[in-house]
């Protein structure tokens, strides 16, 4: 449980904007190959610097990625649902995010701190 209480400290925060064009369509709605995917993206920061962490495993079940020197990363291939995201960084404290909704036709962005001292 302390790991839980220590893992409650990433802060998850996702953003959605809807995107509409003329039509009223979503840009999903006009490929058919997106139509059923979508895609994630955002940040991994240390918890108590603010710094960007390059390299951070990001894990959505059964999709990776990895965050890039700024600390940005995107998970592609996402079909619309609920998952549950690791992320795991050497000598940081593994953060657990349960039921992170995914939605098509938005923008789906997750921030991520994780604590130092494993």
């Amino acid at each position: 449980m302390k790991k839980s209480a220590l893992v409650i400290l990433a802060i998850l925060s996702i953003v959605q904007f809807s995107y509409a064009n003329k039509a009223g369509e979503t840009p999903a709605a006009k490929n058919t190959e997106s139509a059923t995917e979508t895609v994630v993206n955002g940040t991994v920061v240390d918890a108590t610097s603010n710094e960007a962490l390059s390299g951070v495993l990001i894990q959505f079940e059964n999709t990776n990625a990895y965050s890039d020197l700024s600390g940005n990363f995107e998970v592609k291939g996402l079909k619309p649902g609920v998952y549950n995201v690791k992320a795991k960084y050497i000598s940081y404290e593994e953060a657990v995010m349960e039921k992170v909704e995914v939605k098509m036709g938005l923008d789906n962005k997750l921030q991520i701190k994780l604590l130092s001292g494993k």
